[in-house]
């Protein structure tokens, strides 16, 4: 009975190797290959942007490569969709922005925040609503009486009702003629070619071409002007029926998959915390404007979830949702 007893004791001892064992020892030695930064955004948007700068200096603290995966399409939606369906096992992160918040009121995606654990966010930007030089109007006051006047007829390029454009319209609750685009970088060629007379987009994407001269900025959607521009109006100041809404923008940050071993999501936090500390770093977010964030854990998650509750009723408000906040538990801040 004892030699029963010992050699299943050796097999169970056994198992806890071939199994538990084993991961935590994979978990350790993570990552042994390259890891896929998924951004759900077409190349040259704010976001994509974002992930390649944060991904190159974290590698440094991986000791891995971290290549970027654009995956475009349903507003960010369909990356997102792929990020959730690979095993989690750390090899397959995503870099994403707000775009998650609205999916479920706009019928775009079943998918929240609540469906990933956050690594770390990073910053979060003010969007601009900007024109080319030439354009007829001076000011914000300007465009939204083009807009009262001749209702459908101001063309502006959005990435969908969901995104910095189509949410920023919402605010502004004028008659836009809704020009759809995949990604922040068509907007911007799409304003620069004339195709369209205005959009709204994060100041990371565009802050190059407002230097240049090639796009001007009727205002930043915030309640005050920005420190090194206070020649920018701000919204909020320009148009104070605006200030309820305000501050608002989008935010950047580092998601996995639920599930995924304790000491992988240990180094992916220790990683990218330090890269979001690298000075580096820090002269990419003052360069473009950005409000550093670095938040993690519960911090983050309230984070996300009063922005989903903020964004989601101002939606419903407008009329632009096709669900309330209430039928997903979202309350009303």
């Amino acid at each position: 009975m004892k030699k029963v007893f010992r050699v299943v004791s050796v097999l169970c001892s056994l198992t806890i190797l071939m199994t538990g064992g084993l991961t935590s020892a994979r978990a350790a030695d993570y990552p042994e290959r390259l890891v896929t930064a998924i951004v759900p955004f077409a190349p040259g948007g704010s976001t994509d942007i974002m992930a390649r700068t944060i991904a190159t200096l974290a590698e440094a603290h991986l000791k891995q490569s971290v290549v970027v995966k654009n995956v475009s399409g349903g507003n960010g939606s369909i990356g997102a969709k792929e990020a959730l369906d690979k095993k989690a096992d750390g090899y397959t992160i995503l870099i994403t922005a707000e775009n998650l918040a609205s999916y479920r009121v706009m019928g775009v995606s079943p998918l929240s925040f609540n469906d990933y654990d956050p690594i770390i966010l990073l910053a979060r930007g003010v969007p601009v609503i900007v024109t080319k030089p030439e354009s007829q109007w001076k000011t914000v006051n300007d465009l939204i009486k083009s807009t009262t006047q001749k209702p459908g007829e101001v063309k502006i390029a959005t990435t969908g009702p969901t995104g910095v454009s189509g949410i920023v319209a919402t605010i502004l609750g004028a008659k836009f003629n809704m020009v759809p685009f995949k990604s922040e970088g068509e907007i911007i060629t799409a304003v620069l070619g004339g195709h369209t007379d205005v959009a709204t987009v994060g100041l990371l994407s565009v802050a190059d071409y407002i230097k240049a001269g090639k796009l001007k900025v009727l205002a930043v959607v915030n309640d005050k002007k920005l420190p090194n521009h206070p020649d920018w109006a701000a919204l909020g100041e320009a148009m104070p029926e605006y200030g309820k809404h305000l501050p608002w923008g989008p935010f950047y940050g580092v998601w996995v998959k639920k599930g995924m071993p304790a000491d992988v999501v240990a180094k992916l936090k220790d990683s990218f915390s330090k890269a979001a500390a690298d000075p580096k770093f820090s002269e990419f977010v003052a360069k473009n404007e950005l409000l550093p964030m670095n938040l993690m854990g519960a911090d983050a998650l309230k984070f996300a979830n009063d922005f989903t509750s903020k964004t989601t009723w101002l939606l419903f408000d407008g009329g632009a949702a096709q669900k309330s906040p209430a039928e997903f538990g979202i309350p009303r801040l």
